[in-house]
């Protein structure tokens, strides 16, 4: 059993991996798209590219931390030789010289140079800081309470990334999307930084020579296993439904509702401050039933949430209707973690392999596909209902297509992920269990 103040210390690094991606994902449509008048066609071929590089690097930095054991382990290593390029990176995606702006091609190349070093550092960091989860935390009550306090993290990061900028960003205003990226960048040199005291590995001593896999066997794991792939497709379609409803809440309130960016503030901070107590809620949860229990029901919860959206103009039954969205994400959030940890320690089972690093360096990919496909929508809609970047008010159709991407879309995602979870992931009931006793004997846990 690990300590508070260690458990508390590795989850800290939680701040930084929500505060960054969740950045990125919720303004950087609406920087480039809107602000910095990038065409969708332009940001869309950006974010396909990220992907490619995607389906490499993921899996491939995931297999070399599992193989590549220093005296000071398999993960640390590579997050504080990481560190200090991804918080560069990072800022660099919001400050794109003046003179690219005016430039389609030249905007575009910067924005696939800085992903693509920002997704490198992101990848190692968080990965590495990821894999360390289940093998620093083995049993299903230390998972539970690590992962809460992941989540609580998590939220912390939410409200840095979602509530605060609309205080300091200002619609036509490019300079302050750059001095906002490079402040979230110092925090996070700060904060993971101070997270590494809690990374100290444990079991990477115990991993014998014979132990190691090939790059053909690690990439096997997604053709053999069914857990891993039910649980790839459903976080990857639940990813792209509330990643969804981020992304475009910024066109929702400007093109829609027609309100500045305190609006923006007040929705992110009603859906967080729901967040924050449904959290404890599904932790209780999770202890009585299971992570594919709380899976199933917070998604329902989030899916059925978004329905008056569509309908809804008045911007106080809004906010209420947010606040009943961060019922749903919260479960979402601390379940995932879980879900993955019980497919790595089935395949521990099965294996006698500890193979952490391409789990996450898979399920990493899969998460960037959802932001390739929100990108692809938006060029799709965008398209076909006419919206317009270079304009500040839309059409009805363009205002249709934006209450599409951020209702509907993310509707059916929520209910595809419901359908494929409830009926192929079978890690639960008794099963489960029984797995739970297996690595608590193998770990010596009592």
């Amino acid at each position: 059993m690990t300590s508070l103040t260690n458990k508390l210390t590795y989850s800290s690094a939680s701040f930084s991996a929500a505060l960054l991606l969740q950045f990125y994902q919720s303004k950087a449509q609406f920087f480039y798209v809107v602000e910095l008048k990038l065409s969708p066609s332009y940001y869309a071929l950006a974010i396909g590219i990220w992907a490619i590089y995607n389906s490499i690097n993921d899996p491939l930095a995931g297999w070399i931390q599992d193989r590549k054991i220093t005296r000071w382990g398999r993960r640390l290593p590579w997050m504080i030789a990481f560190w200090i390029p991804l918080v560069v990176s990072f800022g660099l995606i919001w400050a794109p010289p003046a003179s690219f702006i005016s430039n389609q091609s030249l905007l575009f190349i910067w924005l696939v140079i800085a992903l693509l070093l920002f997704d490198t550092g992101y990848t190692v960091v968080v990965l590495a800081w990821a894999a360390l989860f289940p093998e620093l935390y083995s049993t299903s009550s230390e998972r539970n309470i690590v992962s809460a306090f992941r989540q609580l993290f998590s939220l912390v990061a939410l409200v840095v990334a979602l509530i605060i900028p609309p205080m300091f960003i200002s619609d036509g205003d490019i300079p302050s999307y750059a001095v906002f990226g490079w402040l979230l960048a110092g925090i996070s040199f700060l904060n993971l930084g101070l997270s590494f005291f809690g990374c100290k590995e444990t079991h990477f001593k115990e991993i014998k020579e014979e132990d190691k896999y090939s790059l053909k066997e690690g990439i096997s794991i997604v053709f053999t296993n069914r857990n891993y792939q039910v649980f790839l497709i459903a976080n990857l379609v639940t990813y792209f439904g509330y990643g969804q409803v981020l992304a475009f809440l910024p066109f929702f309130r400007k093109f829609v509702l027609f309100k500045d960016e305190g609006f923006e503030t007040l929705a992110y901070a009603a859906a967080i401050g729901v967040t924050v107590f449904a959290l404890f809620f599904w932790v209780k949860i999770t202890n009585k039933k299971s992570p594919k229990f709380t899976f199933i029901w917070s998604a329902f919860a989030f899916s059925v949430m978004l329905v008056p959206l569509w309908f809804l103009t008045d911007p106080t039954m809004i906010l209420v209707v947010m606040g009943g969205i961060g019922l749903g994400l919260a479960g979402l959030l601390m379940v995932v973690d879980l879900l993955i940890s019980d497919v790595i320690d089935e395949d521990h089972l099965n294996t006698g392999k500890r193979r952490e690093g391409i789990f996450f360096g898979f399920n990493g990919f899969f998460i960037r596909i959802a932001i390739l496909l929100q990108a692809i929508s938006l060029a799709i809609v965008s398209k076909i209902t006419g919206f317009n970047e270079n304009s500040d008010t839309q059409t009805t159709l363009g205002q249709t297509g934006i209450k599409f991407q951020m209702v509907i879309l993310p509707i059916i995602a929520f209910i595809a992920s419901i359908f494929l979870i409830r009926k192929y992931y079978d890690l639960d009931g008794e099963k489960l269990a029984n797995i739970h006793e297996e690595i608590d004997k193998k770990n010596n846990v009592k």
